[in-house]
């Protein structure tokens, strides 16, 4: 089995999630990643001066926020600590600080959907790429299928994730593969759109997803969709030029 497989199951469009059998409900399962670009985003630092003051290399800093290794716990605790997040209930609610850094940061192309496939916030950058192409006037609540033609992709990826125990915390993360769509300018550009998905609380009693996106314009998209269900969290890897 190839390294980035390991540990992860594998779905195409005609499948169906299936638990892989170790898999277990997490009691509190942290995004160190998000934790941390939230910490230096709050802290108003660069990785060189994150790295600085906690007496390890930027390359370290770097690891920690792609979600490649996790800080040590010395770290973890500060970084909880200066968060206000010491006892965070998962999944993280939309005002969590890990959350809120990510749909308030004008990079990140990050978008939030009910169960239900309907839009409940999204990043600066990716509401005016929406609205540069939808017809839709009021974009927050609205289906993903009313926004613009995704192909069925936030249902299809909801009708893996509900029976694989995402939204009860069975999975912490999950990641999609697949060609663009509906922006018109990137399906032109081709490539690969990386999804990574993770639970976050929509509302008191309501468990939604968290969408990050990452295009790669010389990564060959797969055929049809494929949703990889990752048991010990991280981010979708493979990252390259993009819009």
């Amino acid at each position: 089995m190839p390294r980035d497989m390991q540990g992860r199951a594998e779905i195409r469009m005609s499948g169906r999630a299936q638990l892989p059998a170790k898999a277990k409900v997490p009691g509190v399962r942290r995004n160190w990643a998000d934790l941390c670009r939230a910490y230096r985003h709050k802290m108003g630092l660069k990785q060189e001066a994150f790295a600085q003051d906690f007496n390890v290399s930027q390359s370290t800093v770097s690891r920690w926020e792609t979600g490649k290794r996790n800080p040590g716990r010395k770290a973890q605790a500060r970084i909880l600590e200066v968060l206000g997040a010491a006892t965070p209930a998962f999944p993280p609610a939309l005002g969590d600080p890990s959350v809120q850094s990510l749909l308030t940061m004008a990079d990140p192309l990050v978008s939030v959907w009910d169960q239900q496939g309907r839009l409940r916030a999204a990043s600066p950058r990716l509401m005016a790429e929406i609205a540069s192409f939808s017809r839709v006037p009021d974009l927050i609540g609205a289906p993903a299928d009313q926004i613009t033609d995704d192909r069925g992709l936030v249902q299809w990826a909801l009708a893996q994730l509900i029976p694989a125990g995402f939204f009860r915390g069975a999975v912490p993360a999950a990641c999609v593969h697949v060609a663009p769509v509906g922006n018109p300018v990137r399906m032109a550009a081709g490539g690969s759109l990386s999804i990574t998905v993770t639970p976050v609380r929509v509302a008191a009693d309501e468990i939604g997803m968290l969408a990050q996106f990452e295009h790669d314009l010389w990564r060959p998209a797969p055929p049809t969709p494929v949703l990889q269900l990752m048991p010990d969290g991280g981010r979708c890897g493979g990252r390259g030029s993009g819009l």
